[in-house]
C-alpha cells in the first residue's frame, strides 16, 4: 500500500513539474508575442502604393487647376461679356459685334492679329461722339464663336477658315445692313482685311486707315529671317500659351503675379484688364490666335492675288499709320526686318497714301497711349468725306 502510495505521489510530482515547465514556456512565448506587438510598426511601401500617391499629386497639381479654370471661365464668360450682339454669319456660327453713335459715314474697326475688339475702346468711344462706330471680334477671338470644322467641311464656295478671304466674307455678312459708306480702320491683319474688303466692295467704302499694314511679301524669299522667326519662335510660343491656358497654369500665373497681365496700360479700364486676363485663360481664344498666325502667309498670298485681279481703287483715300517697332521684346534684327517691310509696302503699293504718320510704340500699347493721335487722324478722314459729300450735293 505504502509503495503504491509513493508511486502515485511520484507520478503526481512529475506531472506537476511538467505542467509548471509547460506553463512557463507558454508564458515566455506569450511575453514574446506581446513584446513583438508592442514594437513600433514601420511603413512598407508597395509599388501600387507609390503609384497611388503619384496619381494623387498629379490630380492635385494638374486636374484641379484645369477644373477650377474651366468653372471660372463659365462664370467670367457671363460677367465680362461687353455690350453688343451675337450675329449669325451662316451655318450657326455667331460672331460678336457692337455698334453705337449716330451719323455718317459709319466707322468700322478691325483689330490686330489675335486681338479682340477691346483694343479700340478709347478710340471708338471718342469717334462715336461725331458719327456711328462699329467693331467686332473675328472668328474664335474674344466672344465670337470658333469655326465648326465639321460644318465647314460641308460648306462650299466659302473661304478657308482663319484666312483673309473668310474674314472678309464674315465682315460683309456682319455689316452689310449698316448705313454706308464706311470708313474702315484696321491694324496689321485687320488692315489686310479692310484693304481686301475695299478692293472687293469699292462702292461701300469712303476711305481706309491702315495701322501697321502687313507687307504682302513678308514671308517671301529664301533664308527669310522673318519666316524663321515666325514659324520657329513665335508660333511655338503661342502653342505653349495654349497648353498653359488649357491646364490652368496661366490663371495661376496671373493670380500670383508670375505672368504679366495682357493689358498693363494706364489708360485701359479695369473691365478691359479683367476681360483680357479672362481671354488669356480661354483656350479657344488662344487657339484662334494660333490659327490666324499659322495661316497668315496664306492670307497674304490671297491678298497678292486680289491685288492683281482688283487693285486698290484710286478714288478711295488711303491713310497709313506706322509704329517704329514691331515688338519691344524682340531683337533689333527682327524689328529691322519689320521696318524694312514698311519700306517695301510703300514701294509696292499702287495707291499713294493720302497721309503717312509715324507713332512711337508698339501694338497694342499705341491704342491706349496714343489713342488721341489715332482719333485725330480718323476725325480728319470723316471731315474730309463730309466736305466732299457736301460739295457734291451742292453741285
Amino acid at each position: 500500500f505504502f509503495q503504491n502510495t509513493e508511486l502515485v505521489m511520484t507520478i503526481r510530482n512529475r506531472k506537476q513539474k511538467n505542467d509548471d515547465e509547460n506553463g512557463n514556456e507558454q508564458n515566455t512565448e506569450l511575453e514574446k508575442d506581446q513584446s513583438q506587438d508592442s514594437k513600433p510598426l514601420h511603413p512598407t511601401w508597395s509599388f501600387f502604393g507609390i503609384i497611388q500617391n503619384i496619381l494623387k499629386v498629379l490630380f492635385l497639381f494638374f486636374i484641379v487647376p484645369v477644373f477650377l479654370n474651366y468653372t471660372a471661365l463659365i462664370k467670367e464668360e457671363r460677367e465680362l461679356k461687353p455690350e453688343g450682339f451675337m450675329i449669325d454669319v451662316g451655318h450657326g456660327q455667331n460672331l460678336f459685334k457692337n455698334c453705337y453713335g449716330k451719323g455718317s459715314p459709319t466707322v468700322i474697326f478691325d483689330a490686330p492679329l489675335g486681338q479682340s475688339s477691346d483694343v479700340w475702346n478709347l478710340v471708338a468711344t471718342s469717334i462715336s461722339k461725331m458719327t456711328k462706330v462699329c467693331y467686332y471680334d473675328r472668328a474664335g477671338l474674344g466672344f465670337s464663336q470658333r469655326v465648326s470644322m465639321g460644318i465647314n467641311q460641308t460648306v462650299k464656295n466659302r473661304g478657308k477658315p482663319h484666312t483673309v478671304e473668310r474674314m472678309v466674307e464674315d465682315f460683309h455678312r456682319l455689316f452689310d445692313n449698316e448705313e454706308k459708306p464706311f470708313i474702315l480702320v484696321g491694324a496689321d491683319l485687320g488692315a489686310i482685311v479692310t484693304k481686301f474688303y475695299a478692293q472687293l466692295y469699292q462702292d461701300y467704302v469712303a476711305s481706309t486707315i491702315l495701322i501697321n499694314p502687313i507687307f504682302e511679301g513678308l514671308f517671301l524669299g529664301e533664308d527669310n529671317p522673318w519666316t524663321k522667326f515666325w514659324f520657329e519662335s513665335y508660333l511655338p510660343s503661342l502653342q505653349l500659351q495654349h497648353i498653359s491656358s488649357a491646364t490652368g497654369i496661366t490663371r495661376l500665373g496671373l493670380q500670383t503675379g508670375l505672368f504679366q497681365e495682357p493689358f498693363p496700360f494706364e489708360k485701359a479700364s479695369e473691365d478691359i484688364k479683367r476681360r483680357q486676363k479672362f481671354l488669356r485663360c480661354k483656350p479657344s481664344h488662344i487657339s484662334s490666335m494660333i490659327e490666324e498666325s499659322h495661316f497668315l502667309n496664306e492670307s497674304l498670298a490671297q491678298s497678292r492675288v486680289m491685288g492683281k485681279l482688283r487693285p486698290y481703287p484710286d478714288h478711295i483715300p488711303l491713310h497709313v499709320i506706322w509704329t517704329d517697332k514691331f515688338n519691344d521684346k524682340l531683337s533689333q534684327h527682327i524689328n529691322r526686318v519689320w521696318t524694312k517691310s514698311q519700306e517695301m509696302f510703300k514701294e509696292t503699293s499702287r495707291t499713294k497714301p493720302a497721309s503717312i504718320s509715324l507713332i512711337h510704340g508698339t501694338s497694342p500699347e499705341i491704342f491706349f497711349s496714343h489713342s488721341d493721335r489715332i482719333t485725330e487722324i480718323i476725325r480728319k478722314a470723316i471731315k474730309s468725306w463730309r466736305e466732299k459729300s457736301s460739295h457734291t450735293a451742292n453741285g
